[in-house]
Formats: structure tokens, sequence, C-alpha cells
């Protein structure tokens, strides 16, 4: 299988604190990679180093030097003095024919289900509508390898159900490279085509699952087997 991104031992330590040390992981291309561990193990600090953010210790990441990012964090970030539109536009300048932008802005906003809201301010908009202009933001550049940071954190039920159904929407009309960060099994299961299961500091993978087929449900389905068997490991394994 072809690979996007290789992690080849990578360490990495702030001050006596090692997190990672001689890590190796590898991401398929065109895949959702889901990486499942406990809240604090270091899964925030791999997708920095992946994204370029900041370096290793040692160690590398293949192809790294040819692939550009788009990041959803758990919050949304969005620029106060900009509409929703416009912030997805910063992102696109130089990077799109100046008379397509208004197009992938248009497209991108209906994506999420939020073209009325296109020309509100953040301020204006409830926490779940500002995420979802922030997916619209990352899906629509054109990179290569999307991270998302546990970007369902804090929201409520029916909020991140809803979000979830317009990523999976977007997931199916573009599959890119996803490497998905999150400590709910249940998100692992839905989005996951491969899962990674992480330790504690110092990391190191302690499972690893695979889908078949499209992982992107229309939300309404999970595949409880493999929760359990996600939850099960998590228990059994110090």
């Amino acid at each position: 299988m072809e690979k996007s991104l290789i992690i080849n031992g990578i360490s990495k330590s702030f001050k006596e604190v090692k997190v990672f040390n001689r890590f190796s992981l590898s991401f398929p291309k065109g895949k959702t990679t889901c990486v499942l561990g406990p809240s604090g193990c270091g899964k925030t600090t791999l997708l920095r180093i992946i994204a370029g953010i900041i370096l290793p210790d040692k160690g590398n990441i293949d192809d790294f030097q040819n692939k550009t990012f788009s990041f959803v964090f758990q919050e949304d970030r969005l620029l106060p003095w900009l509409t929703a539109a416009e912030n997805i536009g910063l992102v696109l300048k130089n990077k799109l024919p100046n008379d397509t932008i208004n197009d992938a802005i248009d497209e991108h906003l209906k994506l999420v289900k939020m073209q009325d809201y296109a020309h509100y301010y953040p301020h204006q908009l409830s926490g779940g509508m500002r995420q979802r202009i922030s997916f619209a933001r990352a899906f629509s550049f054109p990179s290569d390898v999307i991270l998302l940071d546990e970007p369902f954190k804090g929201l409520d039920h029916l909020l991140k159900q809803q979000l979830m159904e317009n990523v999976h929407a977007i997931l199916s009309d573009d599959p890119r490279t996803v490497i998905y960060v999150t400590h709910d099994p249940e998100e692992a299961a839905i989005f996951g085509n491969k899962i990674f299961l992480l330790s504690e500091k110092p990391v190191k993978v302690i499972g690893e699952f695979e889908q078949n087929g499209p992982s992107h449900s229309t939300g309404h389905f999970i595949n409880q087997e493999l929760v359990n068997r996600i939850k099960e490991k998590l228990l059994i394994v110090p």
C-alpha cells in the first residue's frame, strides 16, 4: 500500500519528560487514520511534529517536505475581525485563482450547511457554527493532508452529531489523507479506516485496527463490535 506519511524513529522530550522514544508510525494515502490515546499522552504533539510546527529531537518523517497541511484544532481559531467567508478566503489567497475563490468559499459553506451565515462574524455564531467554519476552511484549502485535533471536543451531543454528518459528507466527496486525533472510541470507529491506540508517555502503539471499505457512515451506524474491541484493548493494556 502506498504510504502518504511515514514517521521514522522520532524522539521528543520536553525538559525531563520523554514523550516519544524512537517512535514510528505510517499513514495510508487517501484514508482516514485515527490516533486514539489518553489525554496528555502526546497526540497533539504528534500532529505538531507532522505539520512541522515543532521538530523532533531525532528521527524524521518521509515525504514530509512535499506535503501541505490543513489543521482543525479543538478551538475554532477564527480571526474575529473577519466574517465567516473572509476567514475561509484568507487561506485561499495565492492558492487558488482569484476568480475561483468565491466559488470555493460558497461550495464549502454549503457542505457544512453555513451558506446563510457567510457574512456573520465569529462572535455572532455559536461554538458549533464556528467549528463548522473551521472545517470549511480546512477542507477548502488544497492541502495533501488534513490534521484533526479532537475537533468535536466540548460540543453537546446534538451539535456533535450534526457536525459529524457534515464531515462525513465532505470526506465522501474529498477523500484526502486525514490524521484524526481523539480519545473517543466511537469517533475512531466511525471515522477511521485505520486506528492506532497509543499508550501513556513515552508513547508506544498498544493496538492497531483496520476497517475495509468506507468508514464514513451516515453517522447513524457505529461499528459497535469495533468500539468494544477498542475499549477492551484499552482496559487490558496497563
